[in-house]
């Protein structure tokens, strides 16, 4: 196993990126709108592939000693603290949203040609809001 390790240690480094971390980095974040193939193949990655490997990581950090964890965790801890905020962004959004459907249904302009505009932005707004939900999950 070592040896299939170093050499893709090795080969990484041809290829011209510092270490492994720096390729897979790269992979995860680059642009590849130009290599629709090679991009198609990222997004099952992350999909598929990514979650398995942080399961695993996540399964052994308890072998690591503390020096070996604590970076880890701490970017453990501010992944989460994204996610929540996001969720916390969201559910204000989605709560602010329906209050305005609320305000337009109830002041009873919901059968005027205004309301009619007002409530469909507001629905498009919630479209749009949702697409960005889940593209920030890798749905989209």
């Amino acid at each position: 196993m070592a040896e299939r390790i170093q050499s893709v240690l090795a080969a990484t480094q041809t290829a011209g990126f510092a270490n492994l971390e720096n390729f897979v980095s790269t992979y995860y974040t680059c642009d590849l709108t130009s290599a629709p193939h090679l991009a198609n193949t990222r997004r099952l990655s992350r999909n598929r592939g990514l979650p398995g490997i942080l399961a695993e990581v996540r399964e052994d950090v308890g072998s690591w000693t503390e020096w070996e964890t604590q970076r880890y965790r701490d970017e453990v801890l501010r992944s989460a603290e994204g996610v929540l905020k996001s969720e916390c962004v969201g559910v204000l959004e989605n709560t602010k949203r329906r209050g305005r459907l609320e305000e337009v249904v109830a002041a009873g302009r919901s059968s005027t040609l205004g309301g009619v505009a007002e409530i469909s932005t507001v629905l498009q707004s919630e479209v749009c809001f949702h697409r960005v939900d889940l593209t920030l999950i890798g749905v989209g």
